[in-house]
């Protein structure tokens, strides 16, 4: 679904400038999630038991596996960028890289999490994901994912280079969500201080319900 005279790269392209940018990245970033994060994790994990098998993909600092965890849960966390590994290690945790569009996901899980990670992928690389996603949840498993609300897609220089985003219509993005297998469990549009729209859902398989 790229537009034309796109490199087709996105991915790649974005996953260099976290690994190269990765120091710029974590200073900027909060120790905690904001509120409205911190709601949609609290409906990501609500009523799973504390040994539900939790993937976090693109788990970057590490924020939102910490806020579960302190509810008692235990997060896999993995992130496609070297850097973002070596940090959680670093820092006392468990992690191992994983690209998310290539490398298999395992499981089954009970949840699996994607914090501003898909809004990297275009949009047909997002349905594949959602469909991978779909056959490594248990029947009533879970994801909970993160995007930003508009419409196209664009570079933005960020942390000193650039990186992609898709940006999705809610209705496009149940419609993609549907033909992956999901169906709508919460879902909430948050405006951040740039005045970015986000996106924040959770999803179960159709067959859930």
């Amino acid at each position: 679904m790229a537009e034309p005279g796109w490199s087709h790269r996105e991915n790649e392209v974005t996953l260099h400038t976290y690994e190269k940018h990765a120091d710029a990245y974590i200073h900027r970033m909060s120790a905690d999630p904001p509120a409205s994060v911190c709601a949609w994790l609290d409906e990501a994990v609500r009523d799973l038991s504390r040994d539900a098998l939790i993937l976090e993909l693109g788990s970057g600092t590490g924020r939102d596996a910490r806020y579960i965890e302190k509810q008692g849960y235990a997060v896999l966390r993995t992130d496609a960028t070297a850097a973002f590994v070596q940090h959680l290690r670093q820092g006392g945790f468990l992690a191992r890289r994983l690209n998310a569009l290539t490398d298999p996901l395992g499981g089954p899980y009970h949840l699996i999490l994607a914090d501003a990670v898909i809004l990297h992928f275009p949009k047909a690389d997002a349905l594949a994901l959602f469909r991978r996603v779909r056959d490594a949840l248990l029947p009533k498993g879970r994801l909970a994912f993160s995007v930003q609300q508009g419409s196209g897609q664009m570079w933005r220089d960020l942390d000193g280079g650039p990186r992609y985003f898709c940006l999705w219509e809610s209705g496009e993005l149940t419609q993609a969500l549907s033909e992956a297998g999901f169906s709508m469990r919460y879902s909430k549009c948050d405006e951040d201080f740039r005045s970015i729209r986000w996106m924040n859902l959770v999803v179960q398989p159709a067959s859930a319900e």
